[in-house]
C-alpha cells in the first residue's frame, strides 16, 4: 500500500469534512436522487405513431403470443401480452404500430436479447413478416 504524507493526509481529511458538510446528498436536507434519468412524457402524438389507436392496442392484447405457435423450442408462454416491436425505429426511436406482433413478456424479453432461437435470421425475419400480417388483418377486420 503506498504511504502518504502528513500534508496531503490532512487536505483530504479536510476536504472530505468539508464536501460532507456542505453535500445535500450526505446531510439528507435535499432532495433524494435516485441516479436514474427520468423519461421525458410522449405527446399523443407519439403514442399514437408507436402503438395505434387505443382499438388496435386492445386488438393486439386480446391475441395470443405469436411465438406460441411458430416456434415450439422456445418454451412456455408468461406473461400477459405486450406490444413488441418487430424491428426498431433507429437512432433511438421507437418504430411505427404497424411493427407491432403480440407477444407474452417471456417472448418478448428472449426476442429483445437475441436469446434462442431469436439469434437466428429466419426466425427473427419470420416474426418481422408477421407484424405487417398483423397490420393488414387489423386494418380490414370488420368489428
Amino acid at each position: 500500500m503506498k504511504k502518504i504524507g502528513d500534508k496531503r493526509r490532512k487536505r483530504l481529511e479536510e476536504d472530505g469534512k468539508r464536501l460532507a458538510s456542505n453535500s445535500t446528498l450526505c446531510s439528507g436536507t435535499g432532495p433524494a436522487r435516485s441516479g436514474k434519468i427520468k423519461p421525458k412524457p410522449r405527446k399523443p402524438s407519439e403514442t399514437l405513431r408507436i402503438y395505434g389507436t387505443p382499438a388496435r392496442r386492445k386488438w393486439i392484447k386480446s391475441l395470443p403470443c405469436h411465438v406460441a405457435d411458430c416456434v415450439k423450442s422456445c418454451g412456455p408462454c408468461e406473461g400477459e401480452i405486450v406490444n413488441a416491436h418487430a424491428v426498431s425505429g433507429g437512432k433511438s426511436r421507437k418504430a411505427d404500430a404497424n411493427t407491432i406482433v403480440p407477444l407474452c413478456h417471456r417472448h418478448h424479453v428472449m426476442y429483445d436479447r437475441y436469446v434462442a432461437p431469436f439469434d437466428d435470421k429466419a426466425v427473427r425475419a419470420s416474426i418481422i413478416g408477421a407484424a405487417a400480417g398483423y397490420d393488414l388483418a387489423f386494418s380490414t377486420r370488420t368489428t
